[in-house]
């Protein structure tokens, strides 16, 4: 059982890690060239909490990408 949770936490923490760093990426270079601040402070407001929603999303629905083991 302890390897199960284990390895369903770090691979919740490795996916949170890829989704977070393609939304927070996506919400710098948006902001980057809009100085508008009610538009930059919910773009990244928008990717703090993509990353949470889409890493839980893809665990609860046990979403697995192509090419991973099994």
């Amino acid at each position: 059982m302890t390897g199960t949770l284990a390895s369903t936490v770090l691979a919740w923490l490795l996916t949170y890690a890829i989704h977070s760093t393609v939304l927070l990426g996506l919400a710098w270079a948006v902001t980057r060239f809009r100085r508008d601040p009610a538009t930059s402070d919910i773009l990244w407001k928008a990717a703090i909490l993509g990353g949470l929603l889409t890493a839980s999303i893809q665990l609860r629905l046990d979403v697995r990408p192509n090419g991973t083991l099994t």
